[in-house]
């Protein structure tokens, strides 16, 4: 095994994990989401008129949807592009090169993705604690 061959196996699993990461916070998300919901439909239910826990928890339902639409776009090797004489009869590594090359322009955008959608995931908890915690104190009143 050449370095080219160790150099993309490397970098595909460095992908796939970075995309994997993404998949994770999405369902951490859609968790967030249902539980912040049934907290919200909770707080209109019980008329507990308290006008801050109904922002707080409206206030994570929207960083919910800002974390959702934060999409990672990743670059991806255009097929014609492989299709072309001087890739398709060249020499492996140039192929394997070419799409090493584009993986970790996608990592990149993969990582400024995940800061983005971690940031609005953590101010979602947080207002949903928030939220959660004025309930309560109105709950035992």
């Amino acid at each position: 095994m050449d370095n080219s061959e160790l150099i993309y196996e490397y970098v595909e699993k460095l992908y796939n994990a970075r995309s994997a990461n993404i998949d994770n916070f999405n369902t951490r998300f859609a968790s967030l989401l249902v539980v912040d919901s049934g907290l919200f439909k909770l707080l209109i239910d019980t008329h507990l008129n308290s006008a801050v826990a109904l922002w707080f928890a409206a206030g994570c339902i929207l960083f919910c949807i800002l974390g959702f639409c934060s999409v990672a776009e990743g670059y991806l090797v255009d097929a014609r592009t492989l299709c072309t004489d001087e890739y398709r009869f060249g020499d492996d590594d140039l192929v394997k090169s070419e799409i090493v090359q584009h993986w970790l322009e996608s990592i990149d955008v993969f990582d400024g993705s995940i800061r983005r959608r971690s940031w609005f995931f953590n101010l979602g908890l947080a207002c949903f604690f928030i939220s959660f915690s004025i309930c309560l104190f109105a709950l035992a009143r």
